[in-house]
């Protein structure tokens, strides 16, 4: 027995310093980690801080390249201070900073690694090569958008996106239309929104591939619209997919007024409630009286959001309509149509101004004017009411809590 209890205790002890020893090396690891990458940032900051200083001698070459090319990293430096001003540089920057990417040879070394490199490295300098936006570089990224690998795949794709412009958008299109792409809707939406932004056009005879691609593509489409894809998107208000018609209704806003303003008007009254809702959103945006007659009727709307959606569009119309339109809401007779109103007109400081157009002495001497008067006050008391009914309760609810 006495044996078994040594051998038990000399086990402890053992494990008790495996433990403490484990401890402290995790604890060593820890803070040379720390204090690593301190020294690594104290060093960035240092270096980038300079190379910022001295931005405009590198870039004009009075800076000799090699002082810092042979620099694993200081070259690294470089290339994130050249990328970071080129996607914040005006178009007449632009081409002074891809011609000093090229000369330098920051592109070169890239280029390799993004078809030859291994897989995390070659993901890296796609993302990189896409954010120079040379044209030398869309090559690489449309052989690399054919990969097997999703990994790969999804860096093309994003750098094609970064890249911005009509090639790069035909690029991942025909990717697309073959029925390869393995990347992510998110991703690839992003790509497209940023290559089609000012060819919405591309989209176009890609709409009808297959019925899932129809539908990713109209939602593209509704955020590039353009005046000059109108008449498309007004075919797509006919489309019997309720979230195609929506996209159109989206895009329709960008469209020439009156003609966008005849489609909008039939959207508006379309048995889906969020096509209803967008086609609004759109006819607020023009703010053009020949909107009225859809607003009128969709302000009486069953859906709470389409009727407060519609008082907010027909309180941004011209001033001088006003008193015509609280006159018409009130001859409707629905009382949340009208409450729905006069709180928008509340909340953009226009209700007293249309009080006192109400007030002049050819509306109170008419009963049709006193009428309206009399429903503007009623309406502006009981939306006091519950405003302080609710007030009370929320009182009440945290006194108890």
């Amino acid at each position: 027995m006495e044996s078994i209890s040594s051998a038990l205790t000399s086990f402890a002890l053992h494990a008790a310093m495996v433990w403490l020893g484990t401890i402290f090396a995790v604890l060593a690891f820890i803070v040379s980690r720390r204090y690593y990458r301190s020294l690594y940032f104290k060093r960035l900051d240092s270096v980038g801080f300079a190379f910022r200083g001295q931005w405009e001698e590198l870039l004009s070459f009075r800076i000799d390249s090699s002082t810092w090319r042979s620099n694993k990293f200081k070259r690294a430096v470089v290339e994130r201070i050249a990328l970071d001003a080129l996607a914040t540089s005006a178009d007449s920057d632009c081409s002074r900073i891809q011609e000093f990417i090229r000369r330098s040879g920051l592109v070169e070394k890239r280029l390799w690694e993004a078809s030859a490199a291994p897989r995390h490295q070659r993901r890296e300098a796609l993302l990189i090569v896409g954010r120079t936006r040379l044209p030398e570089v869309l090559e690489i990224l449309s052989q690399a958008a054919e990969s097997e690998d999703s990994l790969i795949q999804d860096a093309a794709i994003r750098g094609l996106g970064y890249m911005g412009d009509a090639q790069a958008g035909v690029i991942i299109l025909q990717r697309l239309a073959a029925g390869n792409i393995k990347v992510s809707q998110l991703a690839l939406k992003d790509a497209l929104l940023r290559c089609c932004r000012n060819r919405p056009d591309l989209l176009l005879p890609y709409l009808n591939l297959d019925e899932r691609t129809h539908l990713f593509l109209s939602r593209i489409l509704g955020e590039v619209a353009t005046p000059g894809i109108a008449d498309d998107l007004a075919l797509l208000a006919r489309d019997p997919d309720p979230e195609i018609r929506a996209s159109s209704a989206r895009g329709l806003a960008y469209a020439e007024p009156l003609f966008a303003i005849a489609v909008l008007s039939e959207l508006a009254m379309d048995e889906v409630w969020f096509v209803r809702l967008r086609a609004i959103v759109s006819l607020a945006k023009f703010g053009h009286p020949a909107s009225l007659p859809a607003l009128l009727a969709t302000i009486c709307d069953v859906n709470r959001i389409v009727r407060q959606r519609s008082a907010s569009a027909l309180a941004q119309l011209p001033k001088e309509l006003l008193p015509v339109i609280v006159d018409r809401v009130a001859n409707i007779g629905d009382k949340y149509a009208l409450h729905a109103l006069i709180s928008e007109l509340e909340r953009i400081g226009e209700c007293s101004g249309l009080m006192l157009q109400l007030s002049d002495k050819q509306a109170l001497t008419s009963d049709s004017g006193r009428n309206l008067l009399r429903a503007v006050e009623e309406a502006r008391r009981q939306i006091e009411a519950q405003r302080t009914a609710r007030q009370v309760a929320s009182e009440a609810t945290a006194s108890h809590a």
